[in-house]
């Protein structure tokens, strides 16, 4: 989740979501802040006004429920 809920530079998200637009990826997953989903939903916009016929990505919205998240705990 490269746009979680401490990533909130929305030029940054913008930015990186048109780049994963044109790389093709399946999804990218944000957090729920408005701000961060719009930043997210322009990047994928701009990618498809670059590329005609891009496939768009799905956009997955996490929401935190304030405990530490157990993925952030995980070791390999």
């Amino acid at each position: 989740n490269i746009f979680s809920f401490t990533n909130k530079d929305v030029a940054d998200i913008r930015n990186l979501s048109l780049i994963y637009t044109l790389a093709g990826v399946d999804y990218i997953d944000c957090a729920s802040e408005a701000s961060v989903v719009n930043a997210v939903n322009e990047g994928i916009h701009a990618a498809r006004e670059i590329v005609e016929g891009i496939r768009r990505p799905w956009v997955m919205i996490s929401v935190n429920d304030g405990r530490r998240s157990p993925f952030s705990e995980s070791r390999i």
